[in-house]
């Protein structure tokens, strides 16, 4: 709110956790009468939830395998949009596949540019480093049978930095990518998960 009362002409806000919301009225009440565009990415489900099953076992918060990981974002990916289509219309939705391949230039940040209107990133201070390394299978196993052991929340975080350090360095041309294939998921239950949202994909 304190944003929208400044006299920037642009503003971005950006947040994962905006999946996560149920009710999007209250955003449409806050910004008034400003015209706002939303900018959607995309993952494939399956590598979503690795990628998010990834990120829980790092951070010492899940324990358990794959299989039982459920994922609170809505993977549903047209239910999902249409939740901000119906409050903000739907021809201010943009919608974007999060797949190296589709990137203008390869690039998610040139391709974010690019999709609000920017078709240069100069002026820019663009980071070459991947702030949010992925463990690789073996890392991310290792972890999850620490994980198991460790209850006291200091000593788990003091271990679990140097372990991500570890296998970050040892692993470092694969982890250190964004689009690092986790391969996490057997082939015929990431061929379910895509069957089972392959209707909703095809009408976002």
């Amino acid at each position: 709110v304190k944003l929208c009362r400044k006299k920037e002409k642009h503003v971005i806000l950006s947040s994962e956790t905006f999946s996560l919301i149920r009710d999007v009225s209250p955003i449409k009440t806050a910004l008034g009468e400003i015209n706002v565009k939303v900018v959607c990415y995309l993952r494939r489900q399956d590598s979503f939830i690795q990628s998010q099953y990834n990120q829980s076992v790092k951070a010492g918060k899940f324990y358990k395998g794959i299989t039982e990981w459920n994922s609170r974002t809505c993977l549903d990916y047209y239910e999902l949009l249409d939740r901000w289509a119906m409050v903000f219309g739907k021809g201010n939705i943009m919608v974007r596949p999060y797949e190296k391949q589709q990137f203008k230039g390869g690039d998610v940040i040139k391709d974010f540019l690019n999709t609000i209107g920017i078709n240069s990133a100069d002026g820019f201070q663009i980071s070459t480093s991947n702030p949010n390394p992925r463990l690789s299978l073996e890392a991310v196993e290792y972890m999850r049978l620490l994980n198991c052991l460790l209850r006291d929340k200091r000593t788990s975080k003091y271990i679990r930095r140097r372990i991500v350090d570890y296998f970050s360095e040892k692993d470092k041309e694969s982890s250190s990518t964004i689009f690092y294939d986790h391969l996490l998921l057997p082939p015929d239950q990431s061929r379910t998960i895509l069957e089972k949202y392959a209707a909703s994909n095809k009408r976002v």
